[in-house]
Order: structure tokens, then sequence, then C-alpha cells
């Protein structure tokens, strides 16, 4: 087997990083894994000396089979950068494992990624691997899901070229097909908010559009029951809000073996019940969406004055 190669995106946060890497170098199979790594350039003249504090320990990075550093001298923005940097990587290779600069991982993960790459290389159907899952009891070892995830993932070139990033063109299908809440889990979570954001220009999420992609097209996501890796952006970032903890979101490491193996390629509608239950929860209590119920009442009551 033909282990994937390993993307990381960088920006400017230095910790993050050192944890994602030495995380990624516990893997067995990291020294036989070639690993890519994309440095976003600078918004700011801040930013610039954050950045090559950054690259010279990215320029020091061992323990893989080898490593190559892509330093871009503008900032692009995560979405441009990511996209940019898997198209090109999958030019040369037919598979690929994708991480940011705020996942760690267990020694588990790249066993657990490259299997399953292996396994389902043949099934069109399934488009992605994610390592990464919210912490939901009960969940069975491996299932699949219609929504694609962002945190720790692979994938083949072959899925790659089904993605379209063209945001109205997706939101457009979406609504002729009167699928907005079915693309939102039964309506909790807001993907169809989130995309029409992506195309006010409001985020970049490169992740929604290869979502909706995959949800046109009945292309589904490989899930374990357990998480292999954890999110550790939650204090800063461009797109986090300065948490000061983990939520269950972040999806605590709790994998203990690698449970790649054949399992039915179709959705897991127990087991997706169960994460839209645990998102609908987080919506309901969340201040956001209480705020955007807020306003919708109050809108109903200004239009039709009950």
């Amino acid at each position: 087997m033909n282990l994937a190669p390993i993307a990381l995106f960088t920006y400017n946060r230095l910790e993050h990083t050192k944890r994602t890497v030495e995380a990624l170098k516990a893997n067995p199979l990291a020294k036989d894994s070639l690993l890519f790594i994309f440095s976003d350039g600078p918004k700011n003249q801040e930013d610039s000396l954050k950045i090559e504090r950054l690259r010279n320990y990215l320029r020091s990075v061992s323990g893989f089979k080898a490593v190559k550093v892509f330093e871009n001298d503008e900032n692009r923005g995560l979405a441009p950068s990511l996209i940019a940097g898997i198209t090109q990587i999958l030019e040369e290779h037919d598979t690929i494992i994708v991480f940011e600069d705020d996942i760690v991982c267990s020694p588990l993960t790249l066993e657990f990624l490259n299997d399953s790459l292996e396994i389902y290389k043949e099934d069109r159907n399934v488009g992605m691997i994610h390592g990464h899952i919210e912490t939901i009891p009960d969940l069975p070892p491996l299932f699949f899901g219609v929504n694609s995830g962002c945190l720790g993932w692979a994938t083949w070139k072959r899925a790659w070229q089904e993605v379209n990033f063209d945001g109205p063109y997706l939101l457009n299908e979406i609504q002729n097909l009167h699928k907005e809440k079915e693309f939102d889990i039964g309506g909790a979570y807001p993907y169809t908010e989130m995309l029409k954001k992506q195309i006010a220009g409001k985020n970049s999420s490169w992740a929604v559009r290869v979502y909706a992609s995959y949800f046109l097209k009945n292309i589904l996501t490989l899930y374990p029951g357990k998480s292999y890796v954890q999110h550790i952006g939650f204090d800063s970032g461009t797109h986090c809000s300065g948490l000061e903890k983990p939520s269950e979101s972040d999806g605590m490491i709790e994998a203990t073996e690698n449970v790649a193996k054949r399992i039915p390629v179709e959705v897991n509608h127990e087991a997706v019940k169960k994460v839209r239950h645990f998102f609908y929860k987080r919506r309901k209590y969340s201040l956001y969406f209480f705020k955007q119920e807020l306003t919708k009442r109050w809108n109903f009551i200004c239009r039709t004055g009950i």
C-alpha cells in the first residue's frame, strides 16, 4: 500500500503547529509518509514576525520520509490556500491526508486513514474518510453519513475532482430540489446559511462547498465512532471565538484501536440521528441561535400582529 502524503496548512500559530506536528510524528507511519507544509503569507507586519518564527520551526521539521515547505509571500487565506494546495498534491498523488495547524491526533490516525483509503478506493460514492467525530455516546465504531467534515481527513483524487467550488450554483441546486432542511441535517445545523454567507463573502468556507458538492451527488463520508483527532484551535485563530477551553464539538481523542474495515456503503440513519440530536441540542442552547430565533419570532409578530 502506498501511503497517502500529508498536507499541513499553517498560518501564524507556532505553538499550535508544534503540537500538531509532534502528534503526527508520534504515528508509526509518519517516518514513511511524505509531509507537505503550506505556510500562508502575512496580513500585516505583526503577522510577518509570527510567520517568520513559525517558518524557522517548519524548516527544521523532521521525522517523516521527506518534508517540503511551501512559503507563500502573500496572504491567500485558508480556503484558497487549501484548495490550491490539495489540488497541487493530487496532481502527482492519488490520495491525500489533510490537517490544519490546530489538529492534534492519536498515534493510530495515519494507520486508520491510510487503511480506509485503501479499503474504499474503488467505491466512487465514498468521498472522504474523517478522523474527527464530536463526543457523542453510543455511536458504532464506523458509520457513513452525508455531511463531510474538515478536521483531520483524507480523500482521493477521483473524489476531489467531484467538488464544485461555485457557491451560487450549489445553493441554487439545493434550493431547486427543496433540500435545504436535509442539507442542514434535519434542521440541526445551519449549513444552508453558511453557504449563503460564503456566497456573500462573509466567510470563505471551503468545507461547506465540499459538503454541498458531495450532498448533491450522494457521495458519503466515513466516520469513526470515537475520534482520532481533537481540535485545539478553540482559543484563537481566524475562525474561532476565543474560548478558554475545548467543548464536546472539539472531539476529544478517544479512539484506542484502528477500526478500519469494510462496512456497507450506506447511510447509518441511527448514527446520523444521534449526531443530529447532538447538534440540535447544542443549537437549542446556543446564544447565537437563540438571538436568531428571537429575531424570527419578532418579525413574525410584526408581520401578522399575533
